[in-house]
């Protein structure tokens, strides 16, 4: 069974609403990769050379060397203890690994720090949107979508004062229908 082609006002509120829809959806699809988004280089940068001082900031060089403070050290402990040893029936075995990192950032900061940042600067790694700029820009967007998402549903409203039905967006927004019913009512 053919339908017939829509012509006259529906076929006009349709193609409104269609066109609106597609802007909404391309928004949605630039909010969503604003939020997501990575940050700059320069800001990449100066993340990772925080996380390497916080790093640093977390070791404490005193534990694995106070042993040798006593008159009758041996010399036998080391801060480069990769793990803690131990045994069960004469059998070594590795009871916790130690992570390092904090021991190489305290002991090697500004190697890490260059080697890092050089490694980020060469790298593939897409330029991203400022933290500074952020708020802004998804700012921008929202306003701009939600003049979309009125105007859309003002269209679908008025299509129905002429006894043409269309169906709201899943994702449609509440507010906004319920903003716009009420102002109608009054």
């Amino acid at each position: 069974m053919n339908k017939a082609p829509i012509k006259g006002p529906a076929k006009d509120f349709k193609t409104k609403v269609a066109g609106l829809r597609k802007q909404i959806t391309g928004l949605n699809e630039q909010l969503h990769a604003l939020i997501e988004h990575g940050v700059s280089k320069d800001e990449f940068i100066r993340r990772v050379c925080n996380w390497v001082d916080v790093q640093a900031g977390s070791f404490n060089p005193m534990y694995g060397i106070s042993a040798l403070r006593s008159p009758k050290a041996s010399g036998g402990v080391s801060v480069f203890q990769s793990s803690v040893q131990g045994s069960h029936h004469d059998t070594p075995l590795v009871v916790a690994e130690t992570d390092l990192g904090p021991m190489l950032c305290f002991l090697f900061a500004d190697v890490i720090k260059k080697r890092l940042a050089d490694t980020i600067r060469e790298s593939s790694y897409e330029e991203g949107i400022s933290t500074e700029e952020r708020p802004d820009l998804i700012a921008l967007v929202k306003e701009e979508l939600e003049c979309l998402e009125i105007e859309e549903e003002r269209l679908i409203l008025e299509a129905a004062s002429f006894n043409i039905t269309i169906p709201r967006r899943d994702d449609s927004r509440p507010e906004i229908i319920l903003s716009l019913a009420l102002e109608e009512a009054s």
